[in-house]
């Protein structure tokens, strides 16, 4: 399990260390993993493929 630590890290590197990682659920007794095998990270209002770029608000 990550702590909330974790996710208070730069975007990038939780983004990194997020690959390989296992997601675990366990509903009516059935386990399911899955591997988290690709991320995406945007750095908000400096990343051109946020929607918040240069500080703009998108339409929800």
């Amino acid at each position: 399990m990550l702590s909330k630590d974790f996710y208070k890290q730069d975007t990038l590197i939780v983004a990194k260390e997020l690959l390989g990682k296992n997601i675990v659920r366990n509903i009516d007794g059935h386990k399911m993993v899955a591997r988290i095998v690709e991320t995406e990270a945007y750095i908000g209002p400096f990343d051109k493929a946020a929607h918040s770029y240069n500080n703009k608000n998108s339409k929800k």
